[in-house]
């Protein structure tokens, strides 16, 4: 699943998300688990899990329609009996209990939208050996469904190629954009959902379709001169028969990059995407308000310088290795230890640094620091971790996740104490611009238990390369009470 999938209905926002989880119990070493979710919201700031669970299957995209939401995916593949997944759609009044109709042919629906008439149509890549021997980017066949309620389908056309994106304008013309099995992009046009028309748009790859006033807008990349990909937006005034390509500014220091969303901002159009500096980074492009004029890019924010390279080390005794650091050995040498009774661990820091005691405002052994601080009276909404303070544990409970993807320099699963655990390192955008570099953990062996959670982060006059060091060395040391 690439961005989340999220749609408005009425004073209603319902998001799809992707947890990432340990591995499964029944399976080690299989990697990650991941689960759907689906989250309600009715103002966009406050969020809601309404639905979770194997059921759901996985889910690519959404819509207001039908019964009132209709999402589509797969039904899964099961590993163990060596099955695939069926193309599938979930049909919800309320955004909570949903129902799962399975449709023909094996693989799954990618798009979904609602047409002016009522009726639901969505969009999916069929992997049937039968019918599609080698199923890949360039030889997937697409099939097209209708259906009146959101519950009973019929499968209308077939496309020849993989779609990437569908949008559908007020007059009711339907784009689909994406690569047919006899290369380059193209675009499948329909006033009716079922019959439908192909234009091709040129060389490259398309990963988004919006419909803009009078003009099909399509965001996706091309190779540029020096043979690497280059974001680029394509667009049509006339229904899609003609089409014009506009090549999009780089960021400084880009070696590559990709349009992934395209949006009808209340100024015109917003393109939004990733560029390849050090890891992948968000990137925006906006459209001036003269919605004839062409594309702008203006200067985007700067990127966050890449943070000097490091390298991992194994040390005797340690069950991961380390970021190499002499500095770092030397300040455990002689270690301190502190226990944090109500978060259920113990761990080990630098002689000569401090921790804070336990009090009514903050349990112990959670803030780490060379030198002194102090912490609030209390804490709560607004209050920020003290400057003085370069590490943070944090025990608690409940769902967290992300729905929008930031970008990681680094992740990689390590033990913590006996538990499957993880590391990472995001690049964040803000000012200034930096990183934080995380560990964490499931305590109760399920996404809605107890978790732990320890990180750093970059910040001026901050020695950030020290301090992950330090931080690598203390969740070595990390000891867990039994669950």
């Amino acid at each position: 699943m690439g961005q989340a999938p999220i749609s408005l209905g009425g004073s209603q926002l319902l998001a799809i998300a992707e947890r990432i989880g340990p591995p499964s119990a029944d399976e080690p070493g299989s990697g990650f688990s991941t689960s759907t979710e689906i989250w309600l919201s009715s103002d966009g700031t406050e969020w809601e899990l309404a639905a979770d669970g194997e059921d759901l299957g996985s889910l690519n995209d959404v819509v207001a329609g039908g019964p009132g939401w209709v999402a589509v995916g797969s039904t899964g593949a099961d590993t163990a009996a060596g099955t695939s997944g069926q193309p599938a759609v979930l049909a919800s009044a309320d955004g909570r209990d949903w129902t799962t109709t399975a449709l023909e042919g094996v693989g799954e629906l990618d798009h979904v939208a609602a047409l002016p008439d009522g009726r639901l149509l969505a969009i999916g890549c069929d992997e049937n050996p039968d019918f599609n021997p080698e199923p890949d980017e360039a030889s997937c066949v697409s099939w097209v469904w209708l259906s009146a309620d959101g519950q009973a389908w019929d499968r209308v056309a077939e496309l020849d190629g993989h779609v990437r994106g569908l949008a559908v304008a007020p007059d009711g013309l339907v784009a689909a954009v994406g690569s047919p099995a006899s290369g380059g992009l193209t675009a499948w046009l329909s006033n009716d959902g079922s019959t439908w028309r192909s234009t091709q748009i040129g060389g490259g790859s398309a990963f988004a379709v919006a419909m803009v006033d009078e003009r099909i807008v399509v965001g996706g990349d091309v190779i540029g001169p020096d043979g690497v990909s280059v974001s680029a937006v394509w667009t049509s005034t006339d229904s899609g028969d003609t089409w014009a390509s506009v090549p999009l500014e780089r960021v400084e220091g880009e070696t590559s990059g990709s349009a992934r969303m395209v949006v009808n901002g209340p100024s015109g159009i917003v393109v939004l995407g990733d560029a390849f500096i050090v890891g992948a980074v968000p990137v925006a492009w906006r459209e001036p308000t003269n919605r004839g004029g062409p594309i702008q890019t203006p200067p985007p924010s700067p990127a966050a310088p890449s943070p000097t390279p490091v390298s991992y080390v194994d040390r005797a005794g340690l069950p991961f290795s380390v970021i190499e650091s002499r500095q770092a050995d030397t300040l455990f040498e002689r270690s301190a230890t502190c226990s944090n009774p109500e978060g259920g661990y113990t761990v080990s820091y630098p002689d000569g640094w401090y921790t804070n005691p336990d009090s009514d405002a903050l349990p112990a052994c959670s803030w780490f620091s060379p030198i002194q601080f102090d912490v609030p009276a209390q804490l709560g909404d607004g209050t920020t971790v003290p400057d003085e303070v370069v590490i943070v544990v944090d025990v608690f409970e409940g769902g967290v996740g992300q729905i929008l993807e930031i970008p990681r320099t680094l992740s990689e699963e390590v033990p913590l104490d006996g538990r499957q655990g993880y590391r990472f390192e995001e690049r964040v955008n803000e000012e200034p611009p930096g990183y934080i570099y995380s560990y964490g953990a499931w305590l109760d062996g399920n996404h809605l238990g107890r978790k732990i959670a320890a990180h750093t982060q970059s910040a001026p006059g901050r020695e950030y390369q020290m301090n992950r060091a330090v931080l690598d060395r203390m969740m070595a040391s990390l000891e867990l009470a039994e669950q």
